[in-house]
């Protein structure tokens, strides 16, 4: 592409030329077997759709007891966790809801017993 720039044949942009190897495609050419990274066709990830996997018998959050919402019980407690990078440690937050008082803990990693006893750990 800037080949056609230095010799004065304009400009080409990556879409235009990905369209006309595409089109050579779909009429049974080759072009996209001289493609130096292996071609593959563009798919549109269908959207609204969920694609993390999910828990099993969970309770949905509007599903819970409205009670809750009020925050006028204390010693009820809204946790999360927060992943850094793949394999990395992870935060474990702890909100006591009525007061906001705020625990965090640090694992090793994401898995159930890591988690579990980083909360154990810190609620002694």
């Amino acid at each position: 592409m800037e080949r056609l720039q230095r010799e004065g044949l304009g400009a080409l942009s990556n879409e235009t030329l990905y369209q006309h190897v595409s089109r050579d495609k779909a009429t049974a050419g080759s072009l996209h077997l001289h493609l130096r990274k292996l071609y593959k066709a563009y798919r549109k990830r269908a959207s609204g759709r969920e694609r993390r996997g999910r828990l099993k018998h969970q309770t949905l959050i509007d599903q819970r007891p409205g009670i809750g919402d009020k925050r006028t019980r204390i010693g009820e407690l809204e946790m999360d966790t927060v992943i850094g990078r793949l394999g990395g440690p992870v935060l474990v937050t702890m909100v006591e809801r009525f007061s906001r008082y705020t625990l965090i803990a640090l694992c090793a990693s994401r898995e159930a017993s890591e988690v579990g006893a980083a909360i154990l750990r810190s609620m002694n």
